[in-house]
């Protein structure tokens, strides 16, 4: 935000402003649960494709580690931090795409998906 004369402002509850509207149209409709699948495989699927063009060596080392944990929490069964570790592994891999707006939306939306990977399971 910016206020004149006073200079440029990061707003802190962006990712509410955007997931707010969104979490509710969700919950009002049960069946939007297929559309937020669907969107999550486009939104992994854009970020590992740009991850395998741009990501550095420390971002692929970042991305195994995630796996590995993911990995562990599977063999504990238990699914509320198996959900936690993809969405991790989700950031490492979108972090490794270096696109702002695709980290961005991740974030914002990390929450929902987070939950949406637990259902899923």
């Amino acid at each position: 935000m910016r206020r004149q004369g006073s200079g440029t402002f990061v707003q802190t509850n962006l990712g509410q402003s955007f997931s707010n509207p969104l979490a509710e149209l969700l919950a009002d409709h049960p069946k939007s649960q297929f559309d937020l699948l669907e969107t999550r495989h486009a939104l992994e699927g854009t970020a590992a494709y740009y991850a395998a063009l741009r990501g550095t060596d420390e971002d692929m080392a970042r991305i195994c580690d995630c796996r590995t944990v993911i990995q562990q929490t599977q063999k504990r069964c238990n699914p509320n931090a198996a959900a936690g570790a993809v969405m991790k592994y989700q950031i490492a891999v979108t972090e490794a795409a270096h696109n702002v707006v695709l980290l961005h939306l991740l974030r914002c939306m990390g929450p929902m998906l987070k939950q949406n990977v637990r259902k899923n399971f």
